[in-house]
């Protein structure tokens, strides 16, 4: 259930809620903010809106990179929604979470991507030990998880593949470049940027 509306700061104001009168920004209990579009395929993403905190897992200070890079996410799914002759007929959806740079903090809050995408089971053919039926917790989620883009971190990253990769969510994470993350014996879900190509890509920047 959808808890309380809340403003994500900077954020808010530079999205096109016009353009995107779907999205909700939801705040749990755990203070956990999200971006949740509906759609027939859902995306998560994972960026680092805010900066890491001195006792807690964020600090009050915006990342501008990182809203740069969800910014890119909600464009491109936008872009792709209004192009008829792409996916005709399919709608995409985002759930986007705060990582605040943080390693163990993404790792708890792709716990969300797979309690959206175990909701979406049937639990009916599934049985306890007591032989009473499971009891699925349902959670704020635009629904269950097709794909993971993030982290923005290397660190970030590999935490979070160790956790999506047990249930097979392919996970896309164009901006880590750690040689670990091109091991497809352990990351066999796991996409990233060849370093080469990155670093061409910053050459040209340049």
């Amino acid at each position: 259930m959808l808890k309380e509306l809340v403003p994500w700061p900077l954020l808010l104001l530079t999205l096109s809620l016009q353009r995107l009168s779907t999205v909700s920004l939801v705040q749990s209990r755990l203070h956990t903010e999200a971006v949740l579009i509906p759609g027939d395929i859902v995306l998560g993403g994972l960026f680092p809106v805010h900066e890491k905190g001195g006792g807690t897992p964020c600090g009050p200070n915006i990342y501008h990179r990182g809203v740069q890079r969800l910014e890119a996410m909600l464009f491109a799914v936008d872009k792709i929604n209004r192009e008829d002759n792409l996916l005709p007929g399919i709608t995409l959806g985002v759930h986007i979470l705060d990582t605040c740079g943080r390693d163990t903090y993404a790792l708890n809050q792709s716990l969300h991507f797979v309690r959206a995408s175990l909701s979406n089971i049937d639990i009916s053919v599934l049985e306890c030990g007591d032989r009473s039926t499971p009891r699925v917790k349902k959670t704020a989620s635009a629904g269950p998880i097709f794909g993971v883009i993030g982290g923005s971190y290397s660190s970030v990253s590999l935490q979070v593949a160790n956790l999506l990769r047990l249930f097979h969510i392919p996970q896309i994470s164009p901006a880590s470049t750690a040689k670990a993350l091109s091991d497809k014996t352990r990351y066999i879900s796991l996409s990233t940027l060849k370093l080469e190509k990155l670093e061409l890509y910053i050459f040209i920047r340049k």
